[in-house]
């Protein structure tokens, strides 16, 4: 089937087709992640982080005197 509109959206006349990709439902990061947290075990699982990854953030920041 011809499209009308076919020389206003692709570059080259020899192009024999162009893919388009719907996205029906798009999420952001913070959505994904409050979904993760709604399961018990991602739950506990980040817990874990709090106690092992982020006092060495906190000790890099507090060395270099950042914020």
């Amino acid at each position: 089937m011809a499209c009308n509109l076919r020389t206003k959206c692709l570059q080259k006349k020899t192009t024999k087709m162009r893919q388009v990709i719907l996205f029906n439902k798009v999420e952001n990061f913070s959505t994904k992640m409050r979904n993760k947290f709604d399961k018990a075990y991602t739950r506990s699982m980040y817990s874990l982080r709090m106690g092992t990854v982020e006092p060495v953030f906190g000790h890099l920041r507090g060395m270099k005197k950042i914020g």
